[in-house]
């Protein structure tokens, strides 16, 4: 029954790739943090595992999260869920601090693309789920090609996990939402290590078991491996950007070519309108400071700066 169950759900995931397939115009929309802070729509956030994905790889990245879903109990399956619902409340929730909270007061924090970015499919609970119950891997080669004094069964669960929760991270391109499913995680493995008390490891049910009564506890159920895993797929998730920004800082930065024949090298456009429920005065006042902070670096031969309004300066 339980496997009819989690057959059930990872078929239900692979559905809206057909359906997009034949029609492209019906689809369930991705869930973005700024459909709840400004529509206060909620249709997103609960169907968005049913979403339709969009590009190839986040397509990839559904069809490997249908594959660890048939894996899973049917017990795990309500759990995941809610597990998406926190996920993406708490994102909604660090998207409107990091825009229109504290973002639009403190420039510095500021970030776009923790409102906006898009997610879809079950990834990031499964992440939560892999980090916080654990995967014990069962294929043969893994446990008997790295039996060593350096090499145990809770290491090589860790880096599966890790590896698993990184690779849905890279095909969903969503660094933001799988950072707070990682995040989450880690609260959860603190938790467990200083404010509840240590239980004897017992034989428990643990994801990706072939028996559920013989089956001896997940390393990862243990805080201390738990937030081992976090942390290496917190450092896999911004490995990219970390690598660019090393490349981009090793590079010299880039010289404008000297203006031969008196072209323009830099042109300024500002278009501004004001808004229905703006003071005037107001708004004339803020255009007209931005217009003055360019007038001094404009040079007649290089530089030129249009400015389209309507209103009154």
């Amino acid at each position: 029954m339980a496997e009819h169950v989690s057959g059930l759900l990872a078929a239900s995931l692979l559905v809206p790739l057909l359906v997009a397939f034949f029609d492209s115009t019906w689809r369930i929309p991705e869930f973005s943090p700024r459909q709840i802070v400004y529509a206060k729509d909620v249709f997103p956030l609960v169907f968005a595992p049913w979403a339709a994905p969009t590009g190839i790889t986040r397509a990839a990245s559904r069809l490997l999260q249908a594959a660890l879903l048939l894996r899973l109990p049917a017990a795990a399956i309500l759990p995941c869920y809610a597990h998406w619902v926190v996920v993406a409340l708490t994102r909604t929730l660090t998207g409107f601090l990091l825009t229109r909270s504290v973002g639009w007061a403190y420039p510095r924090m500021f970030n776009h693309w923790a409102l906006y970015e898009i997610s879809s499919g079950i990834g990031p609970a499964l992440a939560t789920y892999l980090l916080t119950s654990g995967a014990r891997p069962t294929l043969d080669f893994v446990r008997g090609s790295f039996k060593s004094r350096h090499w145990d069964s809770a290491r090589a669960e860790v880096i599966l996990v890790a590896c698993a929760c990184s690779i849905l991270c890279w095909l969903d391109n969503a660094p933001w939402t799988y950072s707070i499913s990682v995040l989450l995680a880690l609260a959860w493995a603190f938790w467990r290590a200083w404010l509840t008390p240590s239980v004897p490891h017992g034989n428990v049910y643990v994801p990706f078991s072939s028996d559920a009564q013989q089956t001896p506890n997940s390393p990862l159920r243990r805080p201390r491996m738990g937030m081992q895993a976090c942390l290496m797929v917190l450092l896999m998730i911004f490995l990219p950007s970390i690598s660019t920004f090393l490349l981009s800082r090793s590079r010299y930065p880039p010289v404008l070519p000297a203006s031969s024949g008196g072209g323009l090298l830099l042109q300024i456009l500002v278009l501004s309108f004001p808004r229905p429920n703006d003071d005037t005065s107001g708004s004339t006042t803020v255009l007209s400071q931005t217009i003055s902070s360019y007038l001094p670096y404009i040079d007649n031969n290089s530089v030129e700066l249009s400015v389209f309004t309507h209103a009154k300066i």
